[in-house]
């Protein structure tokens, strides 16, 4: 049995982070900035009549900016897609408290001039938007802690990858263009660098967790007795996440923040001791299912991109990538389609959708 119930099981995830203090001071740790004030948001939403609600895990605004927390539990081939839509709808949700500014309209008709105001929204008044994706096992392929992504002009790209000006030894050639580049990112005319406030971050979990244990092996090298190596402030947040889900863990696994109290509180919250019997099913039910996905999940995926670029190199370079690709396509397909069918007895067909990427309808044929 867990001491303490797995914080990165949504319910869970929820349940602490529901306590603003707890989120205040999770932000401030990755974001390494101090919040004077916070303040917490609606979570559901319904966009239109046709789409589903969307339910985010946490939603909250802080100095001028608005924040989505997620936790992604799950392998979801669309991660990139969802996430951006998400990303996308934190500032179109402002929409609705967004005010409105009044512009005279002239109206002409045969006897006389009428001058009304027609109140529109001010889209001014948007703010930045910065949404958190707490990636629990899938790393996107990176090795760093995080990734973040935001809108840049595209002469920048353009200048990173031209090869030519790279090789060119003209460095004055060189810094003239990054000034020029410099320059335009500096342009704020109508609040056109609002687009590179907005950030779509990746936290990678169990990235964060191994390069903190080789920081902390680094530091009691001879060469690092001077501490020139530290573990970052946020390293602390998803090594308590992942020995949370440890089965069996115990009270030994988390010594280390006992004398902090906000890993206090948020230990007690955790203690299994103290959950309702509807909390500890809901833990059982969890890990059962995390255990068929594990099984059938990521291994299969990897071993079908592994498969697919193998056969790929036989068939020649550029024939080869496509071969690749369709090779990758096809593994994880068939991947796709064991996951749903090791869930059919465990989860509703939407839910099995949503956890494998395969659509509604393909689910409802595998049931049938």
């Amino acid at each position: 049995m867990y001491y303490l119930a797995p914080l990165n099981y949504d319910r869970f995830f929820r349940k602490i982070f529901k306590d603003i203090d707890i989120a205040k001071s999770f932000l401030e740790d990755f974001l390494d900035v101090e919040i004077e004030e916070i303040s917490k948001l609606e979570e559901k939403h319904r966009i239109t009549d046709k789409s589903k609600v969307v339910e985010f895990d946490y939603r909250c605004k802080i100095a001028g900016k608005y924040i989505i927390i997620d936790m992604q539990q799950w392998y979801k081939p669309d991660v990139t897609q969802r996430f951006y839509v998400y990303h996308a709808l934190n500032s179109a949700l402002q929409l609705e408290d967004l005010k409105t500014k009044a512009i005279p309209v002239e109206l002409a008709s045969d006897i006389q001039k009428i001058k009304k105001a027609q109140e529109i929204k001010d889209y001014r008044l948007i703010e930045p938007v910065l949404t958190l994706i707490w990636m629990v096992d899938d790393s996107l392929g990176f090795k760093n802690d995080s990734v973040s992504y935001k809108l840049l002009p595209e002469e920048i790209s353009k200048f990173i990858e031209n090869n030519a000006i790279w090789h060119n030894k003209n460095i004055v050639h060189l810094l003239e263009k990054r000034e020029a580049l410099l320059e335009m990112l500096k342009n704020n005319s109508r609040d056109v660098d609002f687009l590179q406030k907005n950030k779509l971050i990746f936290m990678f979990q169990k990235n964060i967790v191994k390069n903190m244990e080789k920081s902390r092996a680094l530091l009691h090298t001879p060469e690092k007795k001077d501490n020139t190596i530290k573990v970052t402030k946020y390293s602390r947040w998803f090594d308590f996440a992942y020995k949370t889900l440890k089965k069996n863990n115990s009270e030994d696994d988390f010594v280390e923040f006992q004398n902090d109290s906000l890993f206090k509180t948020i230990i007690s919250r955790l203690d299994q001791s103290k959950l309702s019997d509807e909390d500890k099913h809901y833990i059982e039910e969890q890990s059962i299912l995390w255990e068929k996905v594990n099984k059938y999940g990521t291994d299969f995926f990897d071993m079908g991109r592994k498969e697919g670029r193998k056969e790929g190199k036989q068939e020649g370079i550029e024939e080869g990538m496509e071969k690749e690709k369709q090779n990758s396509d096809r593994k994880i397909k068939e991947k796709q389609i064991e996951i749903a069918e090791n869930l059919l007895d465990v989860l509703d067909n939407e839910t099995i959708a949503i956890k494998t990427g395969l659509t509604k309808e393909e689910v409802e044929k595998l049931r049938k």
